[in-house]
């Protein structure tokens, strides 16, 4: 009676945390997460109104979510007391660096991407040769960049023109593990 017992029990732990980790994965894609291969992604860095960004952008150019991510810079410029560079979330999809990075040759990134299937590092340089460009962007949502004139997709509001730097960046390693 006991080993019957406790195998139903155990039948019922496995039911219930099968049943979790579905509505755990209906949760994370109605939320808008990606489930992508962090391997897949690449970085977007830009400079807009002397602040730097950087996103992670999957192939086929969705933002990816900051939610499980770490983002360490690293600048190589001589006037810096600290190579470090400190960095914020921007909203719920970047990342902001906190201090201009100097005259930096190169910025080395290292992203740590963590959730539930896997964890990964990133890792990504640049050099300091923007590309400058003009667009139009949305003042709520400044990862939406645009061409031409018009109103925002997602809130309507007015688009404003901007001058953008456009950095290229090399991934260099990539690891990751279930």
């Amino acid at each position: 009676m006991k080993t019957l017992f406790k195998t139903l029990l155990l039948l019922l732990l496995i039911t219930s945390f099968t049943t979790l980790n579905a509505q755990s994965d209906s949760i994370r894609s109605s939320a808008g997460i990606a489930t992508t291969d962090f391997k897949s992604l690449k970085v977007k860095f830009l400079k807009m109104d002397d602040k730097y960004y950087v996103f992670l952008v999957d192939p086929q150019g969705t933002i990816y979510p900051n939610k499980n991510v770490t983002l360490t810079v690293k600048s190589d410029a001589e006037e810096l007391f600290s190579p470090k560079v400190p960095v914020s979330p921007f909203q719920d999809n970047g990342f902001v660096l906190n201090k201009q990075p100097g005259n930096f040759r190169t910025l080395k990134l290292d992203f740590k991407l963590k959730d539930a299937q896997q964890t990964a590092n990133l890792r990504a340089s640049l050099s300091n040769k923007p590309q400058e460009q003009s667009g139009f962007l949305c003042p709520m949502h400044p990862t939406e960049v645009f061409q031409s004139e018009g109103v925002c997709p997602k809130c309507n509001m007015a688009l404003v023109t901007k001058k953008i730097s456009v950095y290229d960046v090399a991934s260099e390693k990539e690891k990751s593990k279930p």
